[in-house]
Order: structure tokens, then sequence, then C-alpha cells
């Protein structure tokens, strides 16, 4: 690419090596404007095909700026629920026997039992089945 601006020794901004004056601010804009162009080495092509990669991007943004402000509103009214685990992975709950003593058993957590276990999730559904064991070790189920 031929550049079409420049700049002298003194740091003056130059158009077809003539010095650029300050009287019309529009034009000496303009020019710079042209000089910064000029300064990035990238042809016009380039520049178009970098600017719809951004706008993509900003798009693909936008719709995950939606999305989050989707969430956002649905937890403000409640609506929002955070699974202990995805479906179909094990949680580890606390049960008593018919003899009164506790222990621990696995269940996977299905669509069909998740209500039950979101119920039950801070008192005696965990994780982990340490943190199952460690619960059910505590005295009083501290």
């Amino acid at each position: 690419m031929n550049r079409l601006t420049g700049r002298n020794e003194k740091g003056d901004l130059l158009l077809c090596g003539e010095y650029v004056y300050g009287n019309n601010q529009d034009v000496y804009n303009g020019i710079s404007l042209l000089e910064e162009y000029e300064n990035t080495e990238l042809e016009p092509e380039q520049i178009d095909e970098l600017n719809k990669m951004l706008l993509n991007d900003q798009i693909r943004h936008g719709r995950a700026l939606d999305k989050l402000l989707e969430y956002q509103k649905l937890e403000e009214q409640g609506l929002l629920i955070k699974l202990p685990c995805k479906i179909g992975r094990d949680l580890y709950i606390v049960s008593n026997r018919v003899d009164g003593k506790g222990h621990v058993r696995r269940l996977t957590l299905t669509h069909n039992n998740l209500g039950n276990v979101l119920k039950r999730l801070d008192d005696d559904i965990f994780k982990t089945r340490e943190e199952a064991e460690k619960a059910l070790e505590a005295p009083n189920g501290e």
C-alpha cells in the first residue's frame, strides 16, 4: 500500500509530502484518521473482514448477555433453581433404618426425584459420601 500520510522530522502531519496546516480542523482530523488507518498496514479487505468478525462477536456476546439478564430476572423472581449436581449423578443421603441407626445410601438424581431432593438438600442430602458420613457421625446432626 502506498502511504499518503507521514510526519516530518518535527512530527508535523504531512499529506503527499506536504505539510498539513491546521486552519480547517475537519480536514486535519480527516487526514489524521487516514494516517491512523495507514499505520495499521491493513488493506481495506482486511479491515472489512475484521469488522465482520467483530460484529459476529458482538452478536454472540449480546445473546450471552441477554441470557444472563434472563437468568438474573428468574433468580430475582425465585424461579431459578441451582441443582446440587447434574441429572444422572449420584448424591448421598443420610437415612434412619427401622432399628433407628443412621446410615448413608447412594441416590441418583433424576427428573422424578428432583423435587424431593431439593426439599431435603440442606438437611440430609450431600454431594459426597464423605460429607454424608461426617454428618452422620456428628452428634445431634450438627
